[in-house]
């Protein structure tokens, strides 16, 4: 594959998680033709230390076609981070695909992500395609991948004429216009199918005037009515819910078995446009997931209660 798409991966304090995503990355084909980018951000008070031990390893990483290390002297943040560099190598390339220093790919992420930006390169109503699927078990109801009006930003590429459309900081009339109105928000939040944390987080950041890129993104999306490539089966793990990430959260880590998994995406959407069936099957799907974990936990809790 000829003319292959950058990959940037952002990294910060986490050595051991990085290593992992790294290890990951090369089982791919296409990474000894593909050039990365590693963004290292500067270290913030106390944090030193464990920078200086990333830095020591991404030194030594070999096995892509090109390697280039930016290593910033101040710490800029996430949001900064990501926004400078992505519109940075956009400047340089037609389109780009984005990593973190917490999500593992299967095997044939670099493939998947290449096949679709070449082939809907001249398609603007797509804004990006997404390597991660909120479904945790492929479904037989659904295609391989699907074009849906969802947010999906954990592993993902888009080109630099779709990145255009990115505000930083929104207009505040823009936002008004979603959350003061009962359906669009509803329709933001994808009918509920992430169970109103889109939707939160777009309130609670029009509050505070200060919003994190992917929701800007969604916002963005939103707007102008876009797509997002979503592959049924996942193809993207992330690994940092274990309270060392920039939010803290902790969930239970469950590093995915690629090799009995299967990722191969053989099917990519011809018409652009985004069916209400699949889509509804997808809400449905998730909605049941979540169901399904939530009386796990209520289970979990209930017996550790009943033991002690």
């Amino acid at each position: 594959m000829k003319n292959l798409a950058p990959v940037i991966l952002f990294v910060y304090n986490r050595v051991e998680h990085t290593r992992q995503v790294v290890e990951a990355l090369l089982e791919n084909n296409l990474a000894k033709e593909s050039v990365l980018y590693i963004y290292s951000d500067g270290p913030d008070l106390g944090e030193e230390d464990a920078v200086r031990k990333v830095r020591d390893y991404i030194r030594h990483i070999s096995g892509f076609r090109e390697i280039n290390i930016i290593e910033r002297k101040e710490n800029y943040g996430i949001e900064k981070s990501e926004i400078s560099a992505i519109t940075e190598i956009l400047s340089s390339y037609p389109e780009v695909i984005i990593l973190e220093d917490d999500l593992v790919v299967a095997y044939n992420f670099l493939e998947y992500m290449n096949h679709a930006l070449k082939k809907y390169s001249k398609e603007k109503k797509i804004f990006y395609i997404s390597g991660y699927s909120y479904l945790k078990e492929k479904s037989k109801k659904l295609p391989d991948s699907m074009l849906l009006n969802m947010p999906s930003t954990w592993g993902w590429a888009t080109w630099r004429d779709r990145w255009t459309y990115f505000r930083e900081i929104p207009e505040k009339s823009d936002v008004e216009k979603i959350i003061n109105n009962r359906e669009s928000l509803r329709r933001y939040d994808v009918n509920g199918a992430y169970y109103k944390a889109w939707k939160n987080m777009l309130i609670n950041q029009y509050k505070t005037g200060q919003y994190t890129w992917d929701v800007s993104w969604r916002i963005a999306q939103f707007q102008h009515d876009a797509l997002v490539l979503i592959p049924n089966q996942t193809l993207v793990q992330n690994i940092g819910f274990d309270g060392s990430g920039t939010h803290g959260e902790i969930r239970e880590n469950v590093i995915t078995d690629w090799a009995n998994m299967d990722t191969k995406i053989q099917f990519y959407p011809d018409k652009i446009e985004e069916s209400p069936k699949i889509k509804k099957t997808v809400i449905w799907l998730m909605k049941k997931q979540h169901w399904i974990e939530s009386i796990q936990h209520k289970l979990v809790h209930f017996k550790r209660k009943f033991q002690s």
